[in-house]
């Protein structure tokens, strides 16, 4: 896939891999999507959709992303049982940085190299890498273990 802006790139388009092995079904899903758009190179890929169901010719923008992440978090909640008004203060504390965020700590966790998660993220610094993972290392490293406490 061809993104022709991204985070990291709001000039040159930035080309994304997503080996069919490791996502599976999020390819099938995006190809779903691009047939059901009716989506053409150059075009935007994430875009909206009104209440009747019809594609926007547009891109999303960051607020859209964002009541997007927040209305799916808050679902995911109640369905796990939350009640609403918890729901809704989780639902509060995310957005679209939170899933870079939370995908370079659950990439830590599975012991991803930093190099690696950097290509996924687009971080432009090796550093930026890392101040993400020192704060998922506080949570799942904490130094302590096997120096006898």
């Amino acid at each position: 896939m061809v993104l022709a802006v991204s985070k990291s790139s709001q000039i040159e388009p930035v080309k994304i891999a997503v080996p069919h092995a490791d996502a599976a079904a999020a390819v099938a899903a995006v190809q779903a999507w691009a047939a059901a758009a009716d989506l053409h190179a150059g075009q935007a890929v994430f875009r909206p959709i009104d209440q009747r169901q019809r594609v926007g010719a547009g891109r999303l923008t960051d607020r859209n992303v964002s009541r997007i992440i927040r209305g799916r978090v808050r679902t995911y909640a109640i369905a796990a049982g939350r009640p609403e008004a918890e729901a809704d203060a989780i639902a509060d504390r995310m957005s679209g940085h939170s899933m870079r965020t939370g995908y370079a700590t659950a990439a830590v966790a599975a012991n991803v190299p930093g190099y690696r998660i950097q290509l996924h993220t687009c971080h432009k610094s090796a550093e930026m890498v890392a101040r993400c993972l020192r704060e998922a290392d506080k949570w799942t490293k904490s130094g302590l273990k096997d120096v006898g406490f």
